[in-house]
């Protein structure tokens, strides 16, 4: 087998604690993955309070252990890594076969920097550790399956709502923005999506953001998008009643997308 890298042992330590966050002693809020070059893995998850919640041991093919080492190489080199903390921070520790350490730090921006978001997926992928979060935080849809269901019903409920009650725009404005909210969806007016699906200015133009919606893929940014929209649709539409005519059919749209990307999860 030929070797991509001359790294022995990678380290990847994630942790949840943001800006402004009130943690609490029984919140999960790190987690510890290292890789040896042999093919041995430990995958530790860690309380807030210190105490271990998990240890999982055991061996992946090498042949995975170098692909996934030269995978980190490239995202280190790469650079592009973002400045200010978000939903909390990683570190790798990167031990080369002359014992020589190498440290690099990032934050996590859950779901709005696609190279992590990838990278972290394809970790998880050939450790066989789906509820491990890495780079790009925490994937709901597998650690908190209960989530991903209230996503879907969140999605059902509303596009039957639109369709079939006139009272719908009350509705949206009383009760919308709080439900999504519960859901945690972040409102980022856009950001995410900016980001990821390179939609900068798409935001004001409903059109536009119709025509891309298909494309989306990722339940946070979606559920952001219509967040940071319903938001834009009560506070600062200059003509409510014509947006509210166009946010029928947008809003029909996205939230059709959602339940089609949470109907047939697997946990």
């Amino acid at each position: 087998m030929r070797k991509y890298t001359d790294i022995k042992e990678i380290s990847i330590s994630s942790n949840l604690v943001s800006r402004g966050q009130t943690v609490f002693p029984d919140s999960e809020i790190r987690q510890k993955l290292t890789i040896c070059d042999n093919g041995e893995i430990q995958f530790d998850r860690f309380l807030y309070s210190g105490k271990n919640l998990e240890t999982v041991l055991r061996t992946i093919p090498e042949e995975e252990v170098n692909e996934i080492f030269f995978s980190i190489k490239q995202f280190i080199a790469a650079g592009d890594r973002p400045r200010i903390p978000d939903m909390g921070s990683w570190s790798i520790v990167v031990t080369r076969a002359s014992q020589e350490n190498k440290t690099l730090k990032g934050s996590v921006l859950f779901g709005s920097n696609p190279r992590e978001m990838k990278l972290s997926d394809y970790i998880r992928e050939r450790v066989r550790i789906p509820r491990m979060f890495l780079f790009d935080g925490v994937p709901f849809h597998r650690i908190l399956p209960d989530r991903t269901r209230a996503v879907y019903e969140f999605s059902k409920k509303w596009i039957d709502i639109i369709n079939h009650s006139p009272t719908w725009l009350y509705l949206m404005k009383a009760k919308m923005m709080d439900e999504l909210a519960e859901l945690y969806f972040e409102l980022d007016f856009g950001r995410a999506y900016e980001l990821v699906y390179q939609g900068e200015g798409d935001r004001g133009d409903l059109t536009m953001l119709r025509e891309k919606i298909p494309k989306i893929h990722n339940v946070e940014i979606l559920g952001s998008v219509i967040y940071s929209q319903v938001y834009y649709y009560i506070y600062h539409a200059e003509e409510p009643q014509a947006h509210f005519d166009q946010a029928e059919t947008w809003l029909t749209a996205a939230l059709a997308r959602m339940y089609q990307l949470t109907r047939d999860v697997e946990y």
